[in-house]
């Protein structure tokens, strides 16, 4: 009987190792980018629930700050007693007028003045009347943040607001435009 020997060449071998060696590579890649795309998912879901939190926060101001000013014109101080001359001649006045209500839309926020102010003089130039107002707001971790809101004038009838909104909601593409009493 005739014995076989296997032999293996130099060729085999580095046929071997080529193989290995893509292996190793492909299986180095496959969790390379496996990994990154979970790193950035959490990075997207964090900068996304920090977004939540300021815009929350931002809210939350705003309609704080529509109260105080709501507070600020109707509050007597402590000791202060209206005289009932004077109180009489107030109700019949408030009976006269009808309350008036303002309303104003906040149309969109900017992290740079600039950004803000060139919005703003964009605007202008299409002959809309908005201004610039300075926010500070916590981001979820504390961290103080200054921003910067761009609003319309004030206006007493809704309606005409509603379509100035819509007229700049169309030609800058704007979304999520909060209209809000003062």
């Amino acid at each position: 009987m005739r014995e076989t020997r296997m032999e293996i060449t130099n060729r085999h071998i580095g046929w071997v190792v080529a193989i290995i060696i893509v292996i190793s590579i492909g299986s180095f890649s496959v969790g390379y980018f496996w990994g990154e795309k979970k790193a950035a998912g959490r990075f997207v879901a964090k900068v996304e629930q920090d977004a939540l939190a300021d815009q929350v926060f931002s809210s939350v101001c705003s309609l704080y700050e529509n109260d105080t000013e709501l507070d600020s014109h109707v509050d007597n101080g402590p000791n202060e007693q209206p005289n009932q001359e004077e109180d009489k001649n107030s109700e019949k006045q408030l009976e006269d007028q009808e309350p008036q209500i303002v309303f104003y839309a906040q149309l969109v926020g900017f992290g740079t003045s600039k950004k803000a102010k060139q919005f703003v003089e964009r605007l202008a130039k299409k002959g809309t009347n908005v201004h610039m107002r300075e926010r500070m707001s916590k981001t979820a971790r504390g961290k103080k943040i200054r921003w910067y809101q761009v609003v319309t004038e004030p206006y007493t009838e809704k309606n005409e607001l509603i379509a100035l909104v819509e007229k700049v909601k169309r030609d800058e593409r704007l979304h999520d435009v909060r209209i809000v009493t003062i």
